[in-house]
């Protein structure tokens, strides 16, 4: 959604090596003060899912020093749970990881005479800005995961306010308003660099539409290929768990009938791996009642 291919290659330090390294617990100098700048910036440990976990088990046990969490620690069970929670840190640090190292890539195009440090800040507060952050959940959603009602607020608040976000910087950099806000600050723009930002906006707007509609697009060819109706799917979608309706599906056979003499569908829901899902479902589920 944010324009970018997720992956590096042929770097000095790639993402995947310094979240593998990390997780190993290799360390050198010059890696630690690698790590330690990504910390400063708020690139990673950052991880919404992760974090809200941790948070929640640190208010249900006494983890203090010498109390029976703190002793289960030091035990082979103990360090294979912390190294699962490093595990799945480590998964959102490499993504952000690689977000900050391409939109630095963008900005060195800009030729804004800045210092590395300072483009740096500036590459972080858009990866802040347009990667879900746990840091910048607001205090009254995180206090709602003491409810039993909501545990995982923070997750759906974060995709909203990134989702917001990415709207804003595709519109600003490609309609041209990054480019007057940067010379109001004072930057001598060459045209080569307005055409880069620009090229930024137009990129990430491709993104975003093809991130949005990707789920839908797929079910709508599936659906043809299987021969199944709106109607189809929109009686699917009634009988299906709460949690399953009105997300985007891919369908895997036709409407059949098993063994055991059960109608029913194969599909894989793609509602759990993409992110847009808590905005778009409510729309989903609106136009289909309309429909219906």
């Amino acid at each position: 959604a944010n324009g970018y291919i997720p992956f590096t290659i042929g770097r000095e330090r790639g993402a995947w090596e310094t979240v593998t390294n990390r997780l190993r617990g290799y360390s050198d100098e010059n890696f630690g003060k690698y790590i330690g700048r990504l910390q400063e910036l708020g690139i990673i440990d950052s991880s919404v899912k992760a974090q809200t976990v941790k948070k929640i088990a640190s208010e249900a046990f006494n983890f203090e020093p010498k109390g029976r969490v703190d002793k289960l620690s030091r035990t082979w069970a103990g360090k294979a749970t912390r190294k699962i929670f490093e595990t799945y840190q480590a998964e959102d640090d490499m993504f952000k990881i690689i977000h900050f190292q391409k939109t630095m890539d963008d900005m060195k195009k800009w030729n804004l005479g800045l210092s590395n440090d300072a483009l740096e800040e500036m590459a972080a507060a858009r990866t802040r800005d347009l990667m879900p952050n746990y840091a910048l959940v607001p205090k009254t959603v995180k206090y709602l995961r003491r409810s039993p009602l909501s545990d995982f607020a923070a997750w759906p608040a974060e995709v909203t306010r990134v989702s917001k976000n990415i709207l804003k910087y595709a519109y600003n950099d490609a309609s041209g308003r990054t480019l007057k806000q940067l010379q109001k600050q004072g930057f001598d723009i060459s045209p080569e660099a307005a055409e880069a930002i620009r090229g930024q906006g137009y990129r990430r707007s491709a993104g975003l539409i093809t991130a949005s509609m990707a789920g839908d697009a797929l079910q709508n060819y599936t659906m043809n290929m299987f021969g199944l109706g709106q109607e189809d799917v929109y009686n699917i979608n009634r009988l299906s768990p709460s949690w399953s309706q009105d997300t985007a599906k891919v369908f895997l056979s036709p409407i059949n009938e098993d063994k055991n003499k059960h109608i029913g569908v194969n599909f894989i829901n793609l509602g759990p791996i993409d992110p847009f899902s808590y905005l778009k479902a409510p729309a989903r589920m609106l136009v289909s009642h309309l429909k219906s």
